[in-house]
Parts: structure tokens; sequence; C-alpha cells
């Protein structure tokens, strides 16, 4: 029977989910934490009256502050606020490169198809950007189905709507492969696994594009989400395994989001139409970051108005905790206004510190594994004409249509796919598999084929990845063939 998770409670869901993981993960396993320490818990406060307008006259007298329902002692108190002037969408800079004045800096991840969406991007970059303001554009890459950076951070318009509208026939949602490794079609269970995959990518690409914010002091912090809703019905088709794989991806999100000070805007572009699970879902997200989405409305420049007016006005309260939580455990954070008939937002809490368990000595890798990252140190030799005793690494930039090139660098970034070809003694099939640098097999699906040379004497194992989902390390294909195995490594770079 499918268990349905209610986004009012993913919160307590992720609590309780964690809880298990902790009560058998291995003790050496480390995730990102907010660090509380001595330091003073900082929340960011939006008081608005009931016609939706900022209160501006409050004190830190009017404030009162909960942490797991004790009163807290406010530490300090500020009150901010930023130019909300916008450039005209046909000015051509709109702000000098690096300016050093304050600004808001935005992450616009776009996770969706077609003009609507585009339309609704451009107008958020001409209608609610100020001149100090600074964004950078990620999407979903049709090839690799994983997200790329389209435009680095920038304050130019033109160049934020040049990258839109380039990239605009690639805005798509999840599309499942359909063929697996051996290339036939995918099973069930295969796209599933495929789809689960890339339910975590949602959630990865979340907290890379807050990471990336986290280096930003004296400016206000946000990431746009543009399009698809996210998994939160967490049991619903999936293993335990997988639900508390959610769990945990979520869980990161918010403790990432809470570390630096970034909140979450999803915009949903489909407007008031799209299922009322979809709408309960961005709400839920954006809600745990202290905020308000523009979900289930036609009017964006409405919704974009209130984005500019919380990100420019607000409150900033600090205290330092009665209480100094070590327990890795989610502890709730409560706002109240001593004034009737207004509405308050601020983010839910925070994650406190894992408690400190005792080191342990990681086991070593495979000797395959070890012997392919040793090779990694070895300088590159200049690339030869195909021998049938060599293996073969080509690269193409993550485009449509895109060549490979041959190269003798194993050093890869992010936005490019990586082809190895591996000569084959038989016919036998092949299969290959990725590994950290510890041996231990990641769950990214690796494409595998063979090929013959011109002559046809001699054959070719070849596989292909996409590198937009691996992080910035040393990692290893191990290829198997009947009772043969060769294990080969790469670098991704930034």
């Amino acid at each position: 029977m499918n268990c349905r998770i209610l986004p009012g409670v993913i919160l307590s869901a992720v609590v309780i989910a964690i809880g298990a993981v902790h009560a058998g993960q291995d003790p050496t396993v480390q995730t990102p934490v907010f660090r509380t320490g001595v330091a003073s818990v900082d929340v960011d406060v939006v008081v608005t009256d009931k016609k939706g307008n900022f209160v501006r006259d409050l004190s830190a007298d009017d404030f009162e502050v909960f942490e797991d329902g004790v009163p807290q002692e406010i530490s300090t108190f500020s009150f901010v606020a930023l130019p909300t002037s916008t450039t005209s969408p046909d000015d051509a800079d709109g702000a000098r490169e690096g300016a050093d004045a304050e600004g808001r800096r935005f992450i616009m991840i776009l996770n969706g198809h077609g003009p609507r969406l585009a339309r609704i991007a451009w107008m958020f970059v001409d209608r609610a950007l100020s001149p100090n303001d600074q964004m950078a554009v990620y999407y979903n890459d049709p090839v690799s189905n994983a997200f790329v950076e389209g435009q680095p951070f920038t304050a130019s318009k033109p160049q934020l709507r040049a990258v839109i509208r380039r990239i605009e026939p690639q805005f798509r949602p999840f599309q499942p492969p359909p063929f697996a490794g051996g290339g036939g079609f995918m099973s069930g269970r295969e796209l599933a696994e495929e789809r689960h995959r890339r339910d975590l990518d949602r959630f990865e690409m979340l907290r890379r594009a807050m990471e990336s914010l986290a280096p930003t002091p004296g400016r206000r912090k946000a990431v746009l989400w543009f399009g698809g809703g996210f998994p939160f019905q967490w049991t619903q088709g999936r293993s335990i395994a997988q639900a508390l794989d959610l769990a945990i991806a979520y869980r990161d999100v918010i403790r990432t989001a809470a570390r630096h000070h970034v909140v979450i805007y999803p915009i949903d572009p489909v407007g008031l139409t799209g299922s009322l699970m979809r709408k309960a879902g961005l709400r839920a997200l954006a809600e745990d970051t202290g905020v308000e989405g523009v979900i289930g409305t036609n009017d964006y420049e409405k919704g974009y108005a209130r984005i500019v007016r919380e990100m420019s006005t607000y409150y900033l309260l600090g205290y330092y905790p009665k209480v100094h939580h070590r327990d890795g455990k989610f502890h709730s954070i409560r706002i109240r206004v001593k004034r009737r008939d207004v509405t308050v937002r601020a983010r839910k809490g925070y994650y406190a510190d894992e408690p400190v368990r005792p080191a342990r000595e990681a086991p070593r890798p495979p000797q395959a594994v070890e012997t392919a990252l040793a090779a990694l140190r070895v300088p590159p030799e200049l690339p030869r004409d195909a021998s049938p005793r060599d293996a073969i690494w080509w690269r193409a930039a993550a485009l449509p249509r895109a060549s490979y090139e041959r190269t003798s660098d194993s050093s890869f970034t992010r936005t490019e796919r990586l082809r190895l070809e591996i000569p084959s003694g038989d016919t036998a099939g092949a299969s290959a598999q990725l590994l950290d640098r510890q041996g231990n097999p990641l769950r990214v699906p690796l494409q595998v084929s063979d090929r013959a040379d011109a002559s046809g004497e001699s054959r070719w194992i070849v596989v292909d990845l996409a590198l937009a989902p691996l992080a910035i390390g040393e990692y290893v294909i191990e290829v198997t063939q009947g009772e043969t195995s060769r294990a080969l490594a790469f670098k991704v770079v930034p």
C-alpha cells in the first residue's frame, strides 16, 4: 500500500526519516551541518499588513522568538531596506559588472520547456532586477538530462535575455532515455530508477545553487525555480531506501538554505492549471525557507513585485539559543509580532550539528581502483593513432549534435560528455559501472555499446557518460566483459 506524505508535514517526515537513517548508518559518514556553536542564529523576517504592504515601524520589543517552543532573547536587531528601482528593458547593461553596491543575488534554474516558460523568465529579468542585482542561469540539458550552467553571475540584462533565448528550445522536463546500456529498451524497474535519480538531481541542483551563493556577504540571496514540481510523495512507487534518499536530500536542501541564508522561490509556469499535489509541494518548499512562491496564478508581474519587496525590505533578528544542540535534529523557530492583523514570514527552523562520532579509518580501495587513480598522476601523452591495445578518451560539449574529439587528457568539466573506448577481445556482452575513489558503485547510468574499426578487424567497447550530475573529483569507470574487467580513472575539474 502506498503512503501519501502531506506537504504540510514534510519537515516532520524528514526528521523521522533521518532518525531512521542515523540508527543504522556508518558512523564515519558525515553530512553538511548548520554550525550553531556559540554563534547566534540569524533569521530574516518579513512582516506585512492586510494589504500586503511591508510594516516598517517595528522595534526589537515588538518581536518574540521561540525555538522549539522556548522563548529566546533577541541579541541583534536591524532593519534592512535595499533600493528596488529597475532599469528599462531596453537599457544596455543596467549596472556595472562586479559593482560593490548592495543588491540582491539570484540563481535562475529552468526546469521546463516552451515559449511560455521563456516569457515568464524574461519578465523577471526585465521587471524585477535592479541595477546592482546579479543573476546566474542554469537549465536542464536535453542531451545529458542534467542541469548545466547557461550563464555565470552577471548584472547585464541583455546577456541574461540572450541565454534564455538561446536555450529556449532546450527547455524540457525529465525525459527518461528509451534505451538501456546494452541497447535494448529500458525495463519498468530501470525507468523507475532513472526517474528516481532525476528527482535526486533536482534537490542536488538546489543544494549546489545555494552553495554557490554562500560567499556573497552584503547581498540578499535567492534561488528562483522555474518549472517542474518536486517528488514529495516519497513512498509512492518507491522502495524504503529510495524514500530515505529523498528525505535526506530534502533535509540537506533546507539545511543549506538555513546555513547560507538563502530562500527558494518556486515559480510555476502552468499558472492556474496543474495538480493540487504539485502546487502543495512547491508551496511547502518555499514556506520551509520562509517565503511564498509564485504558484497557482497567472499574474506573474504581481508575484515578482512581491519577491522584490521581500528581498529588499526585511528585519534581521539574531539570538543565542538557550540550549546548544548537537543532535543533528531539526529545531523549530517561530517568530511572533505583538501587533494585530499582520502576517509574519520567516524560515521554520534549522538543523543542529551532528553529534561527534569517533573517526574510523576508511577501508582501502580495490587494487584495480588504486592503479587506475595512480595513472591520473602521469602526464598525458599526445594523441596517437588508435591501437588495438589502447584505451581512447573522447570529449564533447553537452549540447545537441556536438561532435566528439579525441583527447589524451582525462580531465573533464561538468559541461562536457566523455566517451571511453576499450579494445574488445571477444563478442561477449560488456557492462560498465562508475566508481568513486574508494571503489564504491555510484548510481549514475552509463551507456554501453560497441563498434568495429574501419578495417573491421578490431572491435571496441564504447562507454558514454554525461558529467553534469557529478561533483568535482576523481572517478573510475570499471568495464567488465566475460571474466575480464578493466578500470580507468578520470577527473572532473572546475
